[in-house]
């Protein structure tokens, strides 16, 4: 039993560690578009022409990918940090499930808003 248990562990922590990876190359050109979107297209401008550059169909798409990837990424991170430093199991969990529900909540709320937005 032993053995089965450090295979499947083993692979999850590998898993873990290769989505993190991959989540923060992600970011990268995401993060570098949403800052140039924001000095370039945003800076200055109107509320109009803001919602006119959020809704067209690339910033949407971008947009949605970068709050995915965002709250994705930091559920991951903050997931080694709790199974890190919290020793007790019911805490653990219940932070680790707080962490959960709590970065979905937040992604769903961006999409939904970015499809708010895309309907007006």
């Amino acid at each position: 039993m032993g053995k089965i248990a450090a295979k499947w562990s083993a692979k999850s922590g590998a898993h873990h560690w290769l989505m993190q990876r991959f989540t923060a190359l992600l970011l990268v050109p995401l993060t570098f578009w949403v800052l140039s979107s924001l000095y370039g297209h945003m800076l200055g401008a109107d509320q109009h022409a803001i919602h006119d550059f959020i809704a067209r169909p690339f910033s949407m798409v971008m947009l949605a990918l970068f709050i995915g990837a965002g709250f994705y990424h930091a559920y991951l991170g903050l997931q080694v940090v709790i199974e890190d430093y919290i020793h007790c199991k019911k805490l653990k969990y219940a932070a680790l499930f707080t962490v959960a529900a709590a970065c979905l909540l937040m992604a769903v709320v961006g999409w939904v808003a970015l499809i708010i937005i895309g309907i007006e």
